[in-house]
């Protein structure tokens, strides 16, 4: 018995645990390159992710519609890293590099961009191309720049104080514009 004890304890020691956060709703659907606030009609939504933790975070990102289907995108295109202390801001849908920077997706920078090169990285919701075209690699025919996301990530020792974040949003009409923050609340 002695020694199944001691068994246990060193597979419970070595097993690779995984932690979430979650945005619950977002809306991005402002052009890129609108400055903050925003210059022109629409929402315009941030995430800001930050690594608590002296490695490299190797995060996957799960987005949904308003009916809660998994939209993707699928492994193993889901994945993004953040460097050790570090932090990143991206938009959930649009492709909005900075100033000197271009996406991975081919979107050049501009001066009012919200990613910087880290925060082009993450993957940005799959929509469909039209009304008719399912996302790849689901059944959904979504073309909506809204919704919701977990992001996940793993590793020996793995917990849920690893990364933290917070949502910004923004939205303009006409001459008004509304905007909020909060922290983004942690899943398990």
């Amino acid at each position: 018995m002695k020694k199944m004890s001691v068994v246990l304890i060193m597979l419970v020691g070595s097993i690779a645990f995984a932690s979430s956060l979650s945005i619950p709703w977002y809306v991005d659907n402002a052009p890129v390159n609108t400055g903050l606030p925003p210059t022109v009609d629409g929402g315009l939504s941030l995430i800001y992710l930050k690594s608590t933790v002296d490695r490299v975070l190797t995060c996957e990102i799960g987005y949904y519609n308003a009916d809660g289907a998994f939209l993707g995108p699928q492994p193993p295109l889901n994945t993004f890293t953040i460097q050790p202390k570090a932090a990143l801001g991206f938009r959930p849908v649009a492709d909005d590099p900075i100033s000197g920077l271009t996406s991975p997706w081919g979107a050049s920078g501009t001066a009012g961009g919200q990613e910087g090169a880290a925060g082009v990285a993450v993957p940005n919701r799959p929509r469909s191309a039209n009304a008719s075209t399912v996302i790849p690699g689901t059944t959904v025919i979504d073309t909506k720049k809204n919704g919701s996301i977990t992001i996940s990530w793993f590793g020996v020792g793995s917990e849920a104080t690893d990364l933290q974040g917070s949502q910004m949003a923004w939205a303009k009409g006409g001459t008004t514009v509304v905007s909020f923050s909060h922290l983004l609340p942690p899943g398990k």
